[in-house]
């Protein structure tokens, strides 16, 4: 995992700010965020972290081992809904395996953060806090999350199909950490036809793509984006369970000081 250096603040209610007593960092979940309602329009989307596979008109193709390695992955495949729309175009759209995510404001080199730019998030947002070593936040969180069984985290579908393939199977759990500046797109859909198809990005490029891409009526968020995605060596990425989690703050306190504490704080 390559990081560089970052200005990154967690725009927060003042209660959920470490600096003001706050004992635990949430983590959400994509499946948490797709799941808001309206009122928290501004940070839930009903699309997060979802692509569309689109089939030109007049083009068939048959669903075979090849394609359904490189769109999902041995074992566990990816959900999703087959529908077929207008002119003969056919169109699944999935939503990738759910995983850990921590969003954060990226501020630019001669910005700071206020509570005012924190209530332009959300109206309830009145407070802030800075992370300055985004590397060792990310590291830290995964040890916290190493600690859980993955029985504890891991959604009831994904571990029940983990009990079932150890029967005859050997593979490894683990949990990935990854972190980029999210892109904000016009459309999140790829079209292909009858041969471009087999030649679809592999589904761990696909999981990036949908991970760190947001639809440009988000653009004003400026999101950076962490996640920590389970993984097996023979299924590929698994869900976790939807709920977000709730991460002990002593260790951040401990690694974090400089920033937690000496740095800008509301």
């Amino acid at each position: 995992m390559s990081w560089f250096p970052l200005r990154l603040v967690k725009y927060c209610k003042r209660e959920h700010n470490p600096l003001h007593g706050a004992t635990h960092v949430q983590l959400g979940t994509l499946d948490y965020y797709r799941g808001l309602d309206a009122s928290f329009s501004s940070v839930g989307d009903s699309e997060e972290a979802s692509y569309t596979v689109g089939l030109a008109p007049g083009h068939t193709f048959e669903m075979d081992d090849h394609l359904n390695e490189r769109l999902f992955g041995s074992g566990m495949r990816i959900s999703g809904k087959f529908t077929v729309g207008g002119e003969g175009r056919a169109a699944a759209t999935w939503s990738v395996a759910n995983a850990f995510i921590y969003s954060c404001y990226e501020l630019g080199s001669q910005e700071l953060p206020s509570v005012e730019a924190a209530r332009e998030v959300h109206p309830e947002y009145d407070s802030y806090y800075c992370i300055e070593h985004a590397e060792e936040f990310a590291q830290l969180v995964l040890e916290r999350l190493t600690r859980h069984t993955y029985e504890t985290i891991l959604a009831d579908r994904a571990w029940t199909e983990i009990q079932r393939t150890a029967i005859t199977q050997s593979f490894q759990l683990t949990i990935r950490p990854v972190g980029a500046r999210v892109e904000y797109v016009d459309g999140n859909e790829l079209i292909f036809d009858s041969e471009s198809v087999h030649d679809a990005p592999h589904h761990s490029e696909l999981l990036k793509l949908a991970l760190f891409t947001k639809l440009r009526r988000y653009e004003k968020q400026r999101e950076f984006r962490f996640a920590w995605i389970v993984e097996s060596t023979f299924h590929g990425p698994l869900p976790v369970k939807k709920d977000p989690i709730l991460i002990p703050l002593q260790p951040f306190r401990e690694v974090f000081q400089s920033s937690f504490e000496n740095g800008l704080k509301r």
